[in-house]
């Protein structure tokens, strides 16, 4: 399960301005619905790259952000009156917590200490929405990074609406698939972020750039790089394979 064992104050790249974000223990990247395009709907740890907008107005990525300081997670606040429990056979026998555990596993100090404290705080990094990511792309030319998470979810999201389309298709016909036709927008967007994987220096990730080509319907070079892939054994190997024996350019929905 994804579990949070507090807070990191960051400060961000731009101009030093102070957030909060969640310091994951444990991550679960288990979701209702896994997509070729990597949209995981209703997933259970997040998916979105990182970006966010600061007070600024720049874009940055959690990642060049500078750690400042560690929050635990806060504890509850003592139950009113818990200095005057009174401990004896009685309420041992009822399991009632004592002094001594309400001290162990609750904030004891004043109310308005605790308050205070929380007050200073900084807020949480702000996320970028959907309908944001043309700004992002438009304000961040030259800034691979961001561009790239910025147009992997902007792919992801102009096929959104497709997606409603495919489960009412798949609720009456279980092994069809609809058509899919990319609009202007998409097929733009699509080799704009194509173009910024393959000249990245680290390798990309080879599963994303076939369904690229595959989306844009261009299943000869989307084959050559499946046929290239070493790791064969990974589930959206098999799913690829699948959609392009059958010649399908359609985002598919598939299970692990």
């Amino acid at each position: 399960m994804t579990s949070v064992s507090g807070r990191y104050i960051v400060a961000t790249p731009c101009c030093r301005a102070l957030y909060t974000t969640p310091a994951y223990r444990s991550l679960n990247l288990s979701a209702m619905e896994y997509w070729t395009d990597g949209r995981r709907v209703n997933g259970l740890s997040p998916n979105d790259g990182g970006l966010r907008v600061c007070k600024c107005g720049q874009f940055y990525l959690l990642k060049d952000t500078t750690n400042i300081e560690f929050i635990e997670n806060q504890k509850p606040v003592a139950p009113e009156g818990w200095e005057n429990i009174k401990e004896n056979w009685w309420t041992r026998f009822r399991k009632k917590q004592t002094k001594a555990q309400i001290m162990a596993f609750y904030d004891t100090r004043p109310i308005e200490v605790i308050n205070a404290e929380s007050a200073a705080i900084p807020q949480h990094t702000v996320f970028v929405k959907d309908e944001d990511l043309p700004s992002v792309i438009d304000q961040c030319y030259g800034e691979r990074e961001i561009l790239i998470i910025a147009r992997r979810r902007y792919w992801q999201s102009l096929n959104d609406p497709f997606r409603d389309v495919y489960r009412k298709h798949r609720e009456k016909h279980p092994d069809g698939f609809p058509d899919f036709v990319p609009n202007t927008a998409q097929v733009e967007n699509m080799y704009s972020l194509l173009d910024l994987l393959l000249v990245m220096e680290q390798k990309p990730d080879e599963f994303e750039v076939i369904e690229l080509f595959r989306e844009l319907g261009n299943f000869y070079e989307a084959g050559i790089r499946l046929a290239r892939v070493e790791n064969k054994s990974d589930r959206i190997h098999e799913v690829l394979s699948e959609l392009m024996n059958r010649k399908l350019s359609t985002p598919a929905r598939f299970r692990y």
